[in-house]
Parts: structure tokens; C-alpha cells; sequence
């Protein structure tokens, strides 16, 4: 693959700004399926000081998902106080994990995004 220059880092802007405001949809066996917003690091940061770091997967998934988990019905309805609780009670603890590790993966961390290219030698 070629190295990438300025030049087609300008070309691609528009394809660089979607790949970080993407939507992914997630089924979740024991439900179905959610649209989810890719987080970013802004979010992610905010995830990790969130009550010490203590929540950041629940924080993580309140945040992106496309449904409105801090709509007041439904908050009352599963009689919790805001959208991390929320997703406590919707979602199995191991749920949580995959669903935040999901996300977190799709928004690049993870080890396959990036690899060394070996020197040539000659």
C-alpha cells in the first residue's frame, strides 16, 4: 500500500470526517438490535473519568446509543434514575462488556487497525 501524503489526506477528507461520525447497528441476542453512534475520544475520555472509570462501559453505551435511554418514561418505567442505571437493567453484565468492547473496537482500538511494515532491506 502507499504511503499517504497531505495531499490525499486533503483529498479524503470528507471520507476521513464520515468514518468518525458513523453508525453501527448491534443485535443483542436477548433483545434485538440498536443503533449505536461510534464514540469518539472526546467520549471515551469522559467514559474513563466517569465515576473514576467505575461505570465507563455503561457511560460508553448511555452515550452512544441512538435511543433516547434518559427519555423520562422510560427511566420511570424501569424505575431508575438515569441512562447508566438504564443500561444496567436492560442489558446482562456480559452484555455490557461486549457491547462497550464493540464500540471501542469500531472507533479503532483494538490490534488490528494497525500494523508495522517491515523495512526492506537491501
Amino acid at each position: 500500500m502507499p504511503k499517504i501524503t497531505v495531499k490525499d489526506l486533503i483529498k479524503n477528507k470528507a471520507a476521513i470526517k464520515a468514518n468518525h461520525e458513523k453508525t453501527i447497528t448491534l443485535n443483542v441476542k436477548s433483545m434485538g438490535e440498536f443503533d449505536f453512534s461510534v464514540p469518539s475520544k472526546v467520549l471515551i475520555d469522559d467514559a474513563l473519568e466517569f465515576r473514576n472509570g467505575t461505570c465507563s462501559d455503561e457511560f460508553i453505551i448511555s452515550q452512544c446509543s441512538k435511543l433516547d435511554l434518559s427519555d423520562k418514561e422510560l427511566l420511570d418505567s424501569f424505575g431508575v434514575k438515569d441512562s447508566i442505571a438504564l443500561v444496567g437493567e436492560l442489558f446482562l453484565p456480559g452484555e455490557v462488556k461486549n457491547i462497550a468492547a464493540t464500540l471501542l473496537e469500531k472507533a479503532g482500538y483494538n490490534d488490528k487497525v494497525v500494523e508495522e511494515v517491515d523495512a526492506i532491506k537491501n
